[in-house]
């Protein structure tokens, strides 16, 4: 069985928590430095993408499997 693909980036993550890094790194349970070390336009973290899609904001990122 082919392993789906999960990719979001910095941008979709910050959209899902209303562009705010504090929302989004409290959500994570990281900090804000962390999320801005993530270049713009780039997929997060895996561990992180994992997290929000299929935990934090299942309706908010459905379509995102590939």
């Amino acid at each position: 069985m082919k392993r789906k693909e999960i990719v979001v980036t910095k941008e979709q993550a910050l959209g899902a928590y209303d562009n705010s890094n504090t929302k989004l790194a409290a959500a994570l349970g990281i900090k804000n430095a962390n999320i801005s070390m993530w270049p713009d336009g780039e997929p997060i973290p895996r561990v992180h993408a994992l997290y929000l899609v299929c935990v934090l904001k299942k309706a908010y990122f459905k379509g995102v499997l590939r």
